[in-house]
C-alpha cells in the first residue's frame, strides 16, 4: 500500500487509534476494502435480505413487536419475567441474546 506524504504520518502516530476520520487506522481501512469486495462478489447481501426475510416470517407470529434489519434482530416479551425466562433457556442452549430494556431481546443472526 502506498500512502502520500500527507497521510504518511497516520502509519507512525502513536496516536493512529484514536483516529476516527479518514486517515485513522490503516489496517483497518484495508480490512473494510477486503469485506466490501467479498460482499459484491459472493452476493451477501441477498442471502442477508432473503434469510431476513424467512426469519420476519417465522419468529413474528411468536413474539411481541419483532423488529429487524438483515440480521440485527429484536422483538419483545409480554413481561419481564418472561423475557428473562427465554435468556436463561437461551443461554443453557448456547444462544448469546441480549437482554435490553424492560421486556425485549435482542440478538444477531449468522444466517
Amino acid at each position: 500500500v502506498m500512502v502520500n506524504d500527507k497521510y504518511s504520518e497516520a502509519l507512525i502516530s502513536k496516536y493512529r487509534k484514536l483516529e476516527v476520520t479518514f486517515d485513522g487506522e490503516l489496517i483497518d481501512a484495508i480490512r473494510c476494502q477486503y469485506i466490501l469486495k467479498a460482499i459484491r462478489e459472493f452476493d451477501l447481501m441477498t442471502s442477508v435480505n432473503n434469510n431476513s426475510r424467512i426469519f420476519k416470517k417465522e419468529l413474528s407470529p411468536l413474539f411481541e413487536n419483532y423488529r429487524s434489519c438483515g440480521h440485527l434482530i429484536a422483538f419483545d416479551f409480554e413481561s419481564q419475567s418472561k423475557r428473562n425466562d427465554f435468556v436463561k433457556k437461551a443461554y443453557a442452549n448456547r444462544l448469546l441474546v441480549n437482554p435490553t430494556d424492560k421486556k425485549s431481546v435482542r440478538l444477531r443472526s449468522l444466517g
